[in-house]
């Protein structure tokens, strides 16, 4: 799998809901494009690299830019390590002291998955379904 240059948006069922999903790359200036459409967010699914621990740092200031406005704050946020099926992956702890989620002021959780075979995205959306639940919004 490539990473995403630019971004991409489609409607992904899980579970009887719908989702509108927007890929957007965190290598290029996309990641503002979300500051148009930030009052049609309700949750935060943040894709990490299990396997470049060099991008962790650029990672977190990445995340950083997209939590720092104000209204979303307090909004689920998911952190799906990915690749962590392959040897030498950077663990979910270490993953989580990089990202400074445990400073988080939202719920969060951080799922180890891989995109390959599908393992522990079920326990990532699961997790996120009951958050987006407790919201009256949904």
């Amino acid at each position: 799998m490539e990473p995403t240059v630019d971004f991409n948006i489609e409607t992904v069922s899980y579970r009887n809901f719908n989702f509108t999903m927007w890929d957007i790359g965190g290598q290029t200036a996309t990641p503002e494009l979300y500051k148009y459409h930030v009052h049609e967010i309700a949750a935060i699914i943040y894709v990490v690299d299990s396997k470049a621990c060099d991008r962790l740092e650029e990672a977190r200031r990445q995340l950083d830019m997209v939590l720092s406005n104000d209204e979303i704050s307090g909004i689920p946020l998911l952190v799906l390590a990915n690749k962590h099926d392959l040897p030498g992956a950077t663990s979910a702890d270490l993953i989580c002291e990089a990202l400074t989620l445990r400073h988080q002021n939202r719920p969060w959780h951080i799922q180890p998955t891989s995109a390959v075979t599908s393992q522990g995205i079920d326990e990532g959306m699961d997790w996120l379904l009951i958050e987006l639940t407790r919201k009256p919004s949904i």
